[in-house]
């Protein structure tokens, strides 16, 4: 039964070769953009779910206002805005400032531009993350056993 359909297809694919590419076309487009949605759709629910306490993590974003144009939004913020807020505002526990900056990063003998988030230096109590590689964070007592 399935040779009988497979059969009548790829007779109507050669007899209506016009027709059958805007079908498999449109199927194929069709198909590209709902899984484009899903992904997209996908990444933005899980957008800093990797984080613990996710639910009480915010984020400052600026907007400049320059007079005849829209305004301008950015998430860089000034470096004492973190410190300022967190005297000023009693709900805030902690204040984190991140500032994505090109760095020339050199190892071995080799150097190459790359990008490179610096952070503040309380940044490494606030988060629970585990240092596996590399130098540990000012903070951590395995620094202090020498």
């Amino acid at each position: 039964m399935f040779r009988n359909y497979l059969i009548t297809a790829l007779r109507n694919f050669t007899r209506h070769k016009l027709y059958s590419f805007i079908n498999v076309a449109g199927l194929t487009v069709g198909l590209t953009c709902a899984i484009f949605i899903i992904l997209l759709v996908r990444d933005e629910l899980s957008y800093d779910t990797w984080l613990p306490a996710t639910e009480n993590l915010y984020r400052i974003e600026l907007a400049f206002h320059v007079p005849d144009q829209p305004p301008m939004r950015t998430n860089n913020a000034a470096f004492p805005m973190p410190d300022a807020m967190q005297a000023q505002i009693p709900e805030v526990k902690t204040a984190i400032h991140l500032e994505p900056r090109q760095m020339t990063v050199a190892t071995g003998d080799r150097q190459f531009l790359d990008h490179v988030d610096v952070v503040s230096t309380n940044f490494s109590r606030r988060s629970s993350f585990r240092w596996w590689r590399g130098i540990p964070p000012p903070c951590s007592p395995s620094r202090n056993r020498r």
